[in-house]
């Protein structure tokens, strides 16, 4: 299996932590992140710390453009 996107629901300090981890591997572009997350706030912060990556607006969303979801 292929693993290309990854997807967060919650865009807390765990998945900003995770998504920065995974983009410091470098095997996958900003761009095949994407999260959820109902605090406008903490998505702003997760746009901010993981540049590139997408907000999506349902948790559905997140896990329709994902490979593997945390």
């Amino acid at each position: 299996m292929t693993v290309d996107r990854f997807g967060f629901v919650g865009a807390g300090q765990m998945a900003r932590a995770l998504a920065r981890g995974i983009l410091k591997i470098g095997r996958i572009a900003s761009s095949s992140i994407v999260a959820h997350d109902p605090v406008a706030a903490a998505g702003q912060l997760f746009l901010e710390e993981v540049a590139g990556a997408r907000l999506v607006d349902t948790n559905r969303a997140v896990v329709q453009q994902s490979d593997i979801v945390f």
